[in-house]
């Protein structure tokens, strides 16, 4: 069966770095796995002992997020991470509880190296360039996450999310996996391309400008061969083997021997399993002399292989030939070993001396060796090559045996010995804590003796261990720890107890340890309304929109985040340090915030974080697999957390897309996601906060309405409004001043009902009134943008609808805020139905503060932010 996979384009093919490859995948390409409906699917359909993914990679630019090479989600994947270093996944990557498996050693370097990654069942390993550089166990959570079956294929992207998340920024070429794993220790990779019939190849993809699985069908056995001894001795038990053809018997064939001399076969019939290459074999001992043939029939339908001819001889003749064997590939300088073995028959009465000989020059150790009299055991001897060549090694006999045929042998030189190493390691470190630095061997074959290595630095701290070591006949790389005891600059070096060069000593850096401030419910954090679930754990929110802002003392801001539970493209903040210029983030473990130059005197500072965009091609509802989760706020020894005054008024704002910011930025493309695209901070609800000088809470969900279900399952409206996700509540301990609500754009795509728009409309507006019944509620109609999306007439019905529940709702609280010509055809759109962020700021920002402004009893101020 193959797996042919679909590129994204037929132009995303490059000339592969790798002479006779041809093409390989070029970066911002992908393939994924498809059957014949058109459904990403599984490369396997039953569960196997091991698995194995092999690839040649070139990265030579550091990527901006991780990059998968080939991966099945739920099983194993293969990818590289931002600085070249290599990774594997075992597990369900998109659940956030794989196991996460990284080289030692990073490939970003600009040059071809094959990688490949292996998965048994309990253990993962990582090799490059086919030497073992990582292994560990899998951990029993991410061992519970492993499915064969159900998981996505593809090569250079995360199957089944965006087309460009952890997307291929390298160039990928000759990916095969295989089942059983191939390699479990050190391997010499190939040098040409597999040609899809190596044992346990799942699949092949030279992409050589396609999608083409290369593994060649299996084709069943239609024949067998017979091998073994033609010279036998009475009594003497001789082996023969019996191999099929092709990829095996497609049934289990029986096998029976025969013989025209008188013996015994043991087994008397021989079974060729179904689908199984590897030869079987039998003895038989003959128990009269001669000469005779060996033969063999089958119960199936494979043709027999052409009968043996063979000779017996009896046990008290001598024999009359002999056998040499040994390597036909020699090293020049280094000895190999040859055996001379007598054949049939009896000992003979007397010593024979056999000689060797080589057309290359060479030397033979000893000159002679001896069968002795009496004896049939072999003897040994040793050829060392004098030069590089092509020859024939011979043998004569000093009585009348048959000498055997030569073997013909090639000597080449041998490879030099490496001199040279190099020192890797982080150039920025923190006091306290240890970092790794890795001692690697340079080009060149091992060393014929151990060389220690002894590391050294001007700055104060602890190496562990103090010294280490190369092993002889080793060039795997070597690593060693070093702490620093304080900050400071300073370099570290190695010497070495060898002759080998020594590398450049490292300049390094190291910074006062930092502390975590936490928790995240610390007063001193102030957070944006009915958006967040803060805990001393972490702070969660599922909208775009969102903020939190705190002052700070000290010389650094790290931020950590939980992204374990993310799927798809990561989510986007930014964070604004003293009004600054905003950096732009995505949501990662550990993020480190620069502090601007321009206020570095200062002696407090602000930081505010505002969650910009988030993908919402994932789960958004139940599980939260799209939310921001911001673990703690870490800064240097000693510094403190202070509040920044939040604004007296908070306005709780429930819309679609267009209150979260979807596609604010520029239209979506097969080049970018959905996050990248989309910036809540440009959409009119967020730019409120200034312009109004309020607290906002963003509520607000892609493609949902008060009827309709939107992307990533979120339910609509009348589920939402009091829930922060599935199972969570919105806090209304403190009710907004005023709560504004713009939904209804999606209600009228999907074409629901004037009755069904005004039922879900009045649930909600009921439910807010009885929650928070001081609070100003305004209903906005929704916007007109090009009609392609939403129609003229179904913004009519909607319109009727909400105008409706108003009147149904009778409450002096609510209030209907029209929206002709706020956002329209002739105004910059990313699709007719979003506006892009100068839309907002030109247009639609200012109609809303108009329309608002007197709710909040406070002096109109406009502002634009870029």
């Amino acid at each position: 069966m193959t797996f042919n996979v679909t590129p994204d384009t037929t132009t995303g093919f490059a000339t592969s770095p790798v002479t006779g490859f041809d093409e390989g995948l070029a970066s911002g390409n992908f393939c994924w796995l498809v059957n014949s409906s058109s459904k990403a699917e599984a490369l396997f359909t039953t569960a196997g002992t091991s698995v194995e993914i092999e690839a040649i990679v070139e990265v030579s630019t550091a990527g901006k997020d991780n990059m998968i090479v080939a991966m099945q989600d739920g099983l194993v994947s293969l990818a590289i991470e931002p600085s070249g270093y290599v990774q594997a996944y075992v597990g369900a990557v998109a659940k956030g509880t794989s196991f996460t498996l990284t080289s030692a050693t990073t490939i970003l370097d600009g040059t071809p190296h094959r990688i490949a990654a292996t998965f048994d069942g309990s253990n993962v390993l990582i090799f490059i360039d086919g030497k073992l550089d990582a292994s560990g166990a899998v951990t029993s959570t991410a061992l519970a996450g492993v499915n064969w079956t159900t998981g996505q294929f593809g090569i250079g992207y995360f199957p089944g999310a965006s087309g460009t998340t952890f997307a291929n920024w390298g160039l990928i070429d000759e990916v095969a996996i295989f089942s059983p794993a191939r390699d479990t220790t050190a391997y010499t990779p190939e040098t040409v391309p597999y040609t899809g019939t190596e044992t346990g190849l799942v699949a092949l993809y030279h992409l050589d400008g396609n999608g083409t699985d290369s593994t060649v069908a299996a084709v069943a056995s239609t024949t067998y061969t017979l091998t073994g001894s033609a010279s036998l001795v009475e009594g003497t038990a001789a082996t023969y083997t019996l191999t099929p053809n092709n990829s095996g018997p497609a049934t289990a064939v029986v096998v029976t021997p025969a013989s025209t001399i008188t013996g015994t076969f043991s087994p008397a019939t021989i079974t060729l399993p179904a689908g199984v290459t590897t030869g079987v074999t039998f003895t038989f001992t003959p128990s009269a002399t001669g000469a005779g043939t060996i033969s063999t029939t089958n119960n199936g339908s494979l043709t027999d292989p052409a009968a043996l001819t063979i000779s017996v001889a009896s046990s008290s003749t001598p024999f009359s030939t002999y056998t040499l064997i040994g390597p036909v590939s020699l090293t020049v300088g280094s000895a190999s070993t040859f055996t001379v073995t007598p054949g049939a028959g009896a000992a003979n009465s007397s010593a024979i001396t056999i000689t060797p000989a080589s057309t290359v020059t060479g030397t033979f150790t000893p000159a002679s060796v001896t069968f002795t009299a009496g004896s049939t055991s072999a003897a040994t001897f040793t050829f060392t090559p004098g030069a590089s060549g092509t020859g024939d090694l011979t043998t004569t006999n000093s009585a009348s045996l048959t000498n055997p045929s030569a073997i013909a042998f090639s000597a080449v030189t041998a490879a030099s010995s490496f001199t040279t190493y190099t020192l890797t390691g982080p150039a920025a470190l923190t006091a306290g804590s240890a970092s790794t630095y890795t001692i690697t061997p340079g080009s060149g074959s091992a060393l014929s003796s151990a060389v220690t290595f002894t590391p050294a630095c001007t700055l104060g701290g602890t190496f562990s261990p103090a010294t280490v070591t190369l092993s002889a006949d080793s060039t795997t790389a070597v690593t060693f720890t070093f702490t620093p005891e304080a900050a400071g600059s300073g370099t570290l070096s190695t010497a070495n107890s060898g002759s080998l060069t020594n590398p450049a000593s490292l300049s390094l850096v190291a910074t006062a340890a930092a502390v975590q401030t936490g928790p995240m419910n610390n007063a001193a954090i102030t957070y944006s309304p009915w958006n967040w679930s803060v805990t001393a754990a972490g702070a969660i929110s599922a909208n775009p929109g969102a903020y939190l802002n705190f002052g700070f003392t000290g010389t650094t801001l790290q931020i950590n985040c939980n992204i374990s539970a993310n799927s798809g493209s990561m989510p986007e903040f930014y964070v604004v340090i003293d009004g600054q210029a905003p950096q732009l983030f995505t949501a990662a473990a550990t993020i480190t915030v620069t502090l601007p130059t321009a206020t570095s005197s200062w002696p407090v500072h602000t930081c505010e974080l505002i969650f910009k965009s988030s993908t919402c091609t994932a789960d958004r509802w139940s599980p939260q697999e799209t939310s921001l989760t911001i673990t703690n706020i870490v800064l240097t020894t000693g510094a403190t957390l202070s509040v920044i005054a939040p604004f007296a008024k908070k306005v709780l704002v429930y819309g679609d897309s267009i209150v979260e910011g979807y596609q604010t930025l520029q239209k979506l493309t097969s080049t970018t996601t959905d996050a990248e695209v989309s910036d809540a901070s440009l959409a009119w609800g967020y730019q409120l906060r200034n312009a109004l000088g309020i607290e906002v809470g963003i509520v607000a969900f892609t493609g949902t309405g008060l009827t309709v279900t939107g992307n990533g399952n979120v339910p609509p409206l009348t589920t939402t409004w009091n829930q922060l996700w599935n199972g969570q509540p919105r806090d209304f301990t403190v009710a907004p001043d005023v709560i504004v609500i713009n939904e209804g754009t999606n209600d009228g795509a999907h074409s629901a009902s004037e009755n069904a728009v005004q039922t879900a409309a009045v649930t909600v507006l009921q439910d807010l009134i009885a929650t928070c019944p001081d609070t100003q509620i305004v209903v906005m109609q929704p916007f007109q943008g090009t009609g392609s999306y939403f129609t003229t007439a179904s913004r009519v019905t909607v319109t009727t609808a909400l105008q409706a529940a108003i009147s149904q709702c009778a409450s002096g609280l609510i209030s209907w805020v029209p929206t002709d010509g706020w956002f329209t055809s002739a105004m910059p759109t990313a699709d007719g139905t979003h506006p892009l962020g100068v839309s907002t700021i030109q247009d639609i920002l200012p109609a809303a503060v108009t329309s608002l402004a007197p709710l909040m009893q406070q002096t109109l101020r406009v502002y634009s932010f870029f």
